[in-house]
């Protein structure tokens, strides 16, 4: 959706029945710096999108429900679609997310087997998690690798750099995809204040400075804590993470 379009959306939502999201990253990120917005309710007819099969679905979902004339939803960080996502459900379906997990237990008549049991998260109590590095007047993290010692300046990327970074892996589909070189080339901005050839700097960079990197860029973005502690019918205690699966996070609609 271009700016036009977006704009013309937003104005005509406006008056729509809608609630003010508090987004997790609090705008800190962001050229306008908005740290809420507008977002409307899942109707029926949104039902008809989500049984589309369209591609691109959530976003477009998403396109049509906030109701902000300057903000692309590809421009936000993924802990923000996380939040409006959840608010969406939320507030059409209520607080539990009903799933059914497997797991193979270790005590009990059960063990060596796969089992499965019902379980229902409450999504009213995720929590933001603060990024641990703090970033520069524009935006940027400044690390120091430890093997090289060169100084780094990373971003973060936007769920819409992060869906193109995804396209781009699909066109290798013979020979090995550069999972870790070509997300860490769009993340750096610059190698001792160097901005020229990032990619072929990125691939000769020694491991050492490229896991301690990833490790760093981990710390730099606000998240969502989607983790839960479960007790299995065994007694036994496991992690689970809160299941956003595309459209199936909307299941009730199907």
């Amino acid at each position: 959706m271009d700016n036009y379009t977006a704009k013309k959306a937003s104005e005509e939502n406006f008056n729509l029945e809608h609630d003010v999201v508090k987004l997790p990253s609090e705008g800190k990120f962001y050229a306008n710096k908005k740290s809420s917005v507008k977002c409307g309710y899942l109707t029926a007819q949104d039902e008809d999108l989500l049984a589309s099969g369209a591609p691109d679905v959530l976003n477009t979902l998403l396109r049509n429900k906030v109701y902000e004339s300057d903000i692309r939803i590809e421009d936000l960080l993924e802990c923000d679609r996380i939040a409006l996502l959840v608010f969406l459900r939320t507030t059409a379906f209520g607080p539990n997310l009903d799933v059914s997990i497997t797991y193979k237990p270790t005590k009990g008549p059960d063990v060596g087997k796969t089992v499965e049991f019902d379980y229902s998260y409450d999504l009213t109590h995720i929590k933001t998690k603060e990024p641990e590095l703090i970033p520069d007047e524009n935006n940027l993290f400044n690390i120091k690798l430890p093997v090289s010692g060169y100084e780094v300046k990373c971003k973060i990327l936007t769920i819409g750099e992060i869906d193109e970074f995804e396209a781009y892996l699909e066109e290798f589909k013979n020979t090995v995809k550069p999972v870790v070189t070509g997300r860490l080339s769009r993340q750096v901005v610059s190698i001792n204040g160097n901005s020229d050839n990032i990619y072929d700097n990125i691939r000769k960079l020694k491991m050492g400075d490229s896991k301690f990197l990833r490790a760093q860029l981990k710390k730099c973005e606000p998240t969502l804590d989607l983790e839960r502690q479960i007790k299995t019918p065994s007694g036994e205690i496991i992690t689970r993470k809160i299941p956003l699966l595309g459209t199936e996070f909307f299941r009730p609609f199907f």
